[in-house]
């Protein structure tokens, strides 16, 4: 599930249909149109992980935005030229934009119906038992 700034929501699955643009016009908003293109944007450490996460739920990317890690999206029109310039349309407004939590709450100031996309993280159960075993040898024993 994801959520704009004004509280709006969209699952992950109603993303899932082709990237293509409507042949239709419609008087929804685009990120109100399932079927409008996805762009991702995350200015995070690993933004390779965030898109991968979100086409591993079937979401079909357009276009994907790396932008720094701590990217403070402060220069809004350099944000969106660079939109503009990945994007070769006239608006970002013609995208469903899906960015990171963390990013949203920099990034909302300058496109506020971008949906922020809470990252999930998964461990494998044989690393916890590797750290469970690290502490024990670390942990002074008792006689």
């Amino acid at each position: 599930l994801a959520y704009n700034q004004a509280g709006e929501t969209i699952a992950l699955e109603q993303l899932q249909h082709s990237s293509q643009h409507s042949s239709q016009h419609s008087s929804q908003h685009p990120w109100q149109n399932p079927i409008a293109p996805v762009l991702a944007i995350a200015g995070i450490a690993n933004p390779d992980a965030f898109f991968t996460m979100l086409s591993n739920a079937g979401v079909a990317l357009e276009h994907t935005i790396a932008f720094p890690d701590h990217y403070d999206f402060a220069n809004a029109d350099a944000v969106l030229k660079s939109l503009l310039r990945h994007c070769a349309v006239k608006t970002p407004d013609a995208y469903t934009v899906l960015c990171t939590e963390k990013d949203a709450m920099k990034l909302w100031k300058y496109l506020p119906h971008a949906f922020a996309v809470r990252l999930e993280q998964t461990s494998d159960a044989q690393l916890f038992s590797q750290l469970d075993h690290l502490v024990q040898l670390r942990l002074p024993s008792t006689h």
